[in-house]
């Protein structure tokens, strides 16, 4: 009896060390598990927003090879966006339906035989298509992706660095697509979708050995109604936007896809409200700091696209580069973005989100300006370097403070749903940055062959660019609500619940 009763306690005591054992081993295991994980995730988002600008610098051997003339030719950059901007909610909310892994997995199939199909391309609707349908992967993966990492990293400073993590892949994937780009057409322009790949089959690979399933919700259905709605407006909207910088905004080319655009937007939101499964439940618009971090990022996002696209055609058509020289001479400024979004993710936690997002807008502004030094014979290192730095500096950390806001106090179940709306108005941002900034600068350019009148014209695209970032500014100023303590994000979400009561 006394034998036994000793013994209870002894068992208990080598219980307990096994199980504390077991624990530590796990937690050991489980940290270099959790940096396979991001580096699966954000190595996919970086090849997602890569493929944007991937093929610009190739755009001319392509039109010569494959027929295509100048109207049609947009297609190549404008189909990926299109498809990649319209599909983002829906792919968002089947990632909370069916499984975030199931549907990661899923779009890397469909993005790598797209990708696939690209790069053997033999007439412009192949290639056309494929831009399409890779499009349609991307829209996929991403949102899933996201909300993957969110699951997967605790909310506060572990989470706060994988976002870092993600807001380099990011940003860094589309100042980086120009200079893979100009890099793989010194190959061949079929080298930037075939790049694609090897890659894409590798993650394919992991993704059962390094992602566990997680679903938003194990019930419900797919709006599909809704999700109809929302991509045509979408669709509508961006081409139209595509379409106003090349026909103007009078043209009925222009006029109808905006007009319809904006009457199904209005269809779909009256039938939101009356849907019980609706696609975006309408109340996550109540988050100030939801809505403040989306329109900060649709903004950068403007920035971003205008700058890479006037900034290579400024070195090429202006400055007379080559594709290579032109793709190189972004090299700092990817770099830049990509060492300080890392840096900033460790730096919001002292700073707090708000004050990083603010002083962001503030840097990014400042580059953005920086561009109107440009002339027919300035110096690369003088004039271009300066701003592409400053300009990195408030991408970086503005990534970092606008995926927080973006995502922070969401609930799991819609965490799918608050990186679908993310990921979906950067698409939509560069889009419009585009259209926008070549209306304006097509608008003030007099003699369009003549380079000192290309550079005005260019010269009051950078000066829109500026105004975007001081919207931005504005919006991080009076929208965006501030943590009670540094680097504590959860305290959001409580401010914002009692002041939804």
């Amino acid at each position: 009896m006394e034998s036994s009763q000793h013994k209870q306690p002894l068992q208990g005591a080598l219980s307990s060390s096994i199980h504390a054992a077991l624990a530590h081993t796990s937690e050991a295991a489980e940290q270099p598990r959790s940096w396979l994980v991001l580096a699966l995730l954000c190595s996919m988002q970086f090849i997602l927003i890569l493929d944007t600008a991937i093929v610009i610098v190739g755009l001319p051997s392509i039109q010569r090879e494959l027929g295509f003339d100048s109207g049609t030719l947009q297609w190549v950059v404008t189909g990926y966006s299109l498809a990649f901007g319209g599909f983002l909610l829906l792919g968002s909310r089947a990632s909370d339906l069916f499984g975030r892994r199931f549907c990661f997995w899923v779009g890397l199939i469909i993005f790598t035989l797209a990708s696939l199909l690209g790069g053997i391309a033999q007439s412009q609707i192949m290639l056309v298509g494929g831009r399409l349908l890779q499009g349609l992967g991307a829209a996929i993966i991403s949102p899933a992706a996201l909300a993957l990492l969110m699951k997967s990293f605790a909310e506060g400073r572990e989470r706060n660095r994988a976002l870092g993590v993600w807001g380099a892949a990011s940003a860094g994937g589309g100042a980086a697509g120009i200079i893979v780009g100009s890099l793989l057409t010194e190959l061949s322009w079929r080298w930037v979708f075939l790049v694609n790949v090897p890659i894409g089959i590798a993650a394919i690979v992991l993704v059962p050995l390094a992602l566990s399933e997680s679903r938003g919700r194990t019930q419900g259905r797919l709006d599909l109604p809704g999700a109809l709605l929302i991509t045509a407006s979408l669709i509508g909207l961006v081409y139209g936007l595509s379409e106003a910088a090349n026909k103007g905004f009078a043209e009925a080319g222009t006029l109808v896809p905006l007009v319809g655009g904006i009457g199904l937007l209005i269809v779909f939101l009256i039938l939101e409200r009356r849907t019980q499964e609706a696609l975006i439940p309408l109340h996550i618009f109540r988050r100030r700091t939801l809505v403040g971090g989306n329109l900060v990022a649709m903004l950068m996002l403007a920035i971003l696209s205008g700058e890479t696209f006037f900034l290579t055609l400024y070195l090429q058509q202006v400055r007379g580069s080559s594709p290579l020289e032109a793709g190189l001479a972004f090299l700092p400024q990817t770099l830049l973005i990509m060492v300080f979004s890392n840096a900033a993710a460790r730096l919001v936690s002292h700073l707090g989100m708000r004050k990083m997002l603010i002083g962001a807008m503030v840097l990014l502004a400042a580059g953005a300006f920086l561009f109107v030094r440009l002339g027919t014979e300035g110096d690369y290192l003088s004039v271009v370097l300066p701003a592409t730095l400053l300009l990195a500096l408030g991408l970086g950390g503005g990534f970092v403070a606008a995926s927080i806001a973006a995502t922070t106090g969401v609930g799991d179940s819609d965490q799918g749903l608050a990186s679908g709306l993310f990921n979906t108005v950067q698409q939509v941002g560069a889009a419009v940055g585009i259209a926008v900034l070549v209306t304006v600068a097509t608008a003030h350019t007099a003699h369009p062959g003549q380079r000192d009148s290309v550079v005005i014209g260019y010269h009051w695209a950078f000066i829109a660019a500026t105004i975007f970032a001081l919207v931005a500014l504005l919006v991080a100023l009076i929208v965006v609500r501030a943590p009670d303590l540094p680097g504590d994000t959860s305290n959001i979400s409580r401010k914002e619940k009692r002041s939804n009561e």
